[in-house]
This record gives structure tokens, sequence and C-alpha cells, in this order.
């Protein structure tokens, strides 16, 4: 319980500093680390990570199928909504 409480100042205060430095500054490469704001779905993922190290080995792997099933499906997106 007490990450979820301390994970939104923490989120907040990362995404300010962690977007600064721009790493290969004027190649085609240049990227930042966080793009973008601490949102309420990177708080909800943090949660049920959380809860899922704090339960059993079993939840943890479950949860890890689950997740992979949804990497797996959004990088073949493109293939998937083809059919």
């Amino acid at each position: 319980m007490a990450v979820t409480i301390d994970v939104v100042p923490s989120g907040h205060l990362m995404a300010r500093i962690i977007t600064k430095p721009v790493f290969f500054h004027g190649t085609p490469w240049a990227f930042l680390l966080n793009p973008g704001p601490f949102n309420i779905k990177e708080h909800v993922l943090i949660t049920i990570f959380a809860n899922a190290c704090a339960g059993s080995v079993y939840a943890t792997l479950l949860l890890i199928c689950c997740v992979l099933g949804f990497v797996w499906a959004g990088v073949f997106r493109e293939y998937l909504l083809k059919c």
C-alpha cells in the first residue's frame, strides 16, 4: 500500500528530472528517456507490479505472461488488424 501512495510524487519528480537530458543530440537517433509527463496509466502499472511482487511467485509469473501477451499484440498490431 505504501508503494501506491509513494509512487505519485516520485513519478512526478522523476518525470521532471529525467526529461531534461537528450541523448545523441543533433543526430537522427536523438531521444529522451521519458518523453511525456507522469500519468495515471503509469501509476496503475506500477501499482499492479508492486502488488504482484508482494504476492507469490505464481502471481508474478501470471502477470508477466499477461503483459507479454499485450506486448506481442502491440508489436504485431498492424498484422492482426489486417485480418
